[in-house]
């Protein structure tokens, strides 16, 4: 593939959408797996490969980048960056045994009526 050539390729590439570059890299695949052709074909369709795989990878990360998270909050709606809004997981109390019968020392919520 030329250095034109390349060029025009990405310039299409950066216009595609998600699907659109999926869907042409996985066109690429499925011409490699068939097999039966040159050594000149297989390395352009890697190249080709490589920008439709950078320009997935370039939506995603923007896409994950835009994710936010919405919580109620008492004055209304207020957004937060997905990353941001992690936190440690809560603390839960482990459950503590009986020491007579070395089962949960919490109640059951639920009677038999028989």
């Amino acid at each position: 593939m030329s250095k034109d050539d390349a060029r025009k390729f990405e310039e299409e590439v950066a216009e595609m959408s998600f699907e659109e570059a999926m869907d042409r890299l996985e066109a690429l695949v499925g011409e490699l797996e068939q097999g039966g052709i040159d050594l000149d074909r297989s390395i352009e369709i890697y190249e080709q490969a490589v920008v439709l795989r950078d320009r997935c990878r370039a939506i995603l990360d923007d896409s994950e980048r835009r994710i936010k998270k919405i919580m109620e909050t008492a004055d209304g709606l207020k957004e937060e960056d997905f990353e941001r809004s992690r936190g440690p997981r809560p603390w839960i109390p482990p459950i503590s045994r009986c020491p007579r019968t070395g089962g949960s020392s919490r109640r059951r919520t639920s009677r038999r009526t028989s």
